[in-house]
């Protein structure tokens, strides 16, 4: 079954060790899998815990999360969703 309907958004954290991770990497993983278009958008930059799949378009912030407060990631996602 090949998905080619609408773009598919996720925002998240962070991609590390957690169930709600895990489960959003397998879903972005089976989508792009399947021929969708799928992006994760993080909160925070930290190391990935779970690997995805070539096609999943992956946008993470510059700053690191101690240095960032979450006031800074509201500008980061209307900027996102604006040009997308």
């Amino acid at each position: 079954m090949e998905i080619t309907s609408n773009r598919i958004l996720i925002v998240l954290p962070k991609l590390t060790c957690g169930g709600t991770e895990r489960t959003a990497a397998e879903l972005a993983n089976y989508i792009a899998a399947m021929g969708g278009s799928v992006t994760i958008l993080l909160m925070y930059r930290e190391e990935l815990f779970y690997d995805l799949h070539p096609n999943v378009k992956l946008i993470q912030p510059g700053g690191a999360r101690k240095k960032m407060g979450r006031i800074v990631y509201i500008p980061i996602l209307m900027n996102y969703l604006r040009k997308n």
